[in-house]
């Protein structure tokens, strides 16, 4: 989704399944044959590789990629998969819609603006929704400024017209996964990593999708390596905690993965 773009001239429609389709001809492209999923949450861009593998994951975000993983059981046009997906992790996302609009998910105008925005107006706009993101603990703390500035400056420099914003965000709403997680092959590992303070994706989410995949697993907390101190933290996860406990979260989720397969992907 990050900088896409509208053909010129066509009206384009973006549906979730056109968005997964997308990301399959993309992987395909790509000739990876084993890959481990990262998918955080609702849609747009992420582009975040701390853990330096020397190869970095496509952006997508969690409800694009749980459409991936259902294209092979579409009714009318279902496809295989040319690539095995062995491990999957679904970070701050849903599986549902959103049904607690007026208390959760970003703060998006649905109508476009009638004219081009100065850049203080997209500051604004674009403070109010980054805010979002992160607990009021997290921004009221003076060593979180500089990086939430970064993450300013991130947003208004982007390139995606509001249009493509607009069309996404309905997306998102119009999508229906009941009867597909049932599904999905039971090998495929999957990871659930979501924050008791995330105000864009409800904490409950996460609770969802560990009931509709009753073989995933939540992050542990614990002091140990590869947990976490707790789920005290807001929908941007990685922002939280040294960086190093998310390294080890991720490595001990494909451990095993890279014992059996060293050549897959993330």
């Amino acid at each position: 989704m990050g900088d896409s773009k509208l053909a010129p001239g066509k009206d384009d429609k973006f549906t979730i399944e056109s968005l997964a389709r997308d990301l399959l001809l993309l992987l395909t492209h790509l000739q990876w044959k084993d890959l481990s999923i990262c998918g955080f949450s609702m849609g747009g861009r992420w582009y975040y590789d701390p853990f330096e593998h020397g190869y970095h994951a496509p952006p997508t975000s969690g409800v694009i990629s749980q459409q991936l993983l259902f294209l092979p059981y579409h009714p009318t046009r279902a496809v295989i998969l040319p690539f095995r997906v062995t491990h999957v992790i679904l970070a701050g996302t849903l599986c549902s819609t959103l049904k607690d609009l007026d208390r959760y998910g970003l703060r998006i105008n649905m109508r476009e603006p009638s004219k081009p925005l100065g850049l203080q107006e997209r500051r604004n706009i674009a403070r109010a929704t980054l805010e979002r993101t992160f607990d009021p603990a997290w921004l009221a703390n003076p060593t979180n400024s500089v990086r939430f500035e970064w993450w300013l400056e991130r947003m208004i420099s982007g390139g995606r017209p509001t249009s493509v914003i607009l069309k996404q965000a309905r997306a998102v709403n119009r999508f229906n996964f009941d009867g597909y997680h049932d599904k999905l092959p039971r090998d495929i590992r999957f990871l659930v990593i979501h924050g008791e303070l995330d105000e864009v994706v409800p904490f409950y989410c996460g609770r969802e999708i560990l009931q509709r995949i009753p073989w995933a697993k939540p992050v542990e907390i614990g002091s140990s390596r590869g947990q976490v101190q707790n789920y005290a933290f807001g929908h941007h996860w990685f922002e939280y905690f040294d960086i190093q406990v998310w390294h080890d979260v991720v490595e001990r989720f494909l451990i095993k993965q890279n014992q059996s397969s060293p050549n897959a992907r993330l």
